[in-house]
């Protein structure tokens, strides 16, 4: 089980290097360095796309941090350390 999980991660992690280098060198020094912070669009005072992104941003932040918090402890503990029980 743990050498599946460990594989299954490392293939994810490449995955999404592969993209995430293969988006950043293809559009290179063209994309803003904080896309959020994009000029707003032609013609629109307010910009309510990048308003709402940045909502996301801000509320999946917020919820993430708890919910993975015990999940990431708990491997971390069985994986790493070789411990199944912990307080």
């Amino acid at each position: 089980m743990h050498k599946v999980i460990k594989r299954s991660l490392t293939l994810d992690l490449g995955f999404y290097l592969l993209i995430g280098l293969v988006g950043f060198f293809s559009s290179f020094d063209q994309t803003a360095t904080i896309v959020l912070e994009r000029d707003s669009l032609p013609g629109k005072p307010i910009d309510y796309p990048i308003i709402l992104a940045v909502f996301g941003n801000v509320t999946c932040v917020i919820i993430a941090y708890p919910v993975v918090f015990n999940p990431f402890r708990q491997a971390f503990f069985t994986q790493f350390a070789g411990r199944d029980n912990f307080s």
